[in-house]
């Protein structure tokens, strides 16, 4: 009887093909979703990366610009810096430049430099450095002057800058504007 017994008893201590089959793809499933959620969170990543970087540098340039122009002081001999006398600002280089006379009474310009797309900064006529780094294209750079005899001067300037590099989503261009008047007072 006992043999009996144990003839008609079936195992089921194993996996059936079908049940491992779909665990399988289940386990493929869930880490292939992982992955990508993994590989998007690095893509992001890096793009905030960017992002900040090229704030980081536009925030500076833009409040050394910004800091040089408010301190601009008046010509008082024309040709010495700027074509006119009584003048406190004078467009340059196609309206890609902007020239005043600096705190210290030097003469001093920002310019985009076309050929490499970056700013630049000239003191004294002579002494040029570039104000923008290697892995940045400055796609825009305009400027508004507003240097009329009844008017306090302003200045307004756009800056659009990108990061340069090969990955086309790291490469979306930011744009910065700011408006702003001579910290002293024009009274002739």
């Amino acid at each position: 009887m006992t043999a009996k017994k144990f003839k008609n008893q079936k195992f089921t201590t194993g996996f059936t093909i079908i049940e491992l089959m779909i665990a399988v793809t289940l386990f493929s499933v869930i880490v292939g979703v992982v992955s990508n959620i993994f590989i998007a969170s690095l893509q992001v990543q890096r793009k905030s990366i960017s992002f900040e970087n090229i704030f980081d540098q536009t925030s500076y340039l833009m409040e050394y610009m910004s800091r040089s122009l408010r301190m601009a002081k008046t010509e008082t001999v024309a040709g010495s810096c700027l074509s006119a006398k009584n003048k406190n600002y004078q467009l340059t280089r196609g309206g890609n430049g902007v020239k005043f006379i600096n705190s210290q009474g030097i003469c001093q310009e920002f310019y985009l430099d076309v050929s490499s797309k970056r700013l630049k900064e000239a003191k004294g006529g002579t002494q040029e450095q570039f104000l923008t780094s290697e892995n940045s294209e400055v796609t825009d750079f305009n400027i508004i002057v507003v240097d009329t005899a009844n008017l306090q001067p302003k200045v307004t300037f756009l800056i659009s800058i990108k990061r340069e590099g090969s990955k086309v989503e790291l490469n979306s261009p930011m744009k910065f504007q700011t408006t702003l008047s001579q910290r002293r007072l024009n009274i002739h």
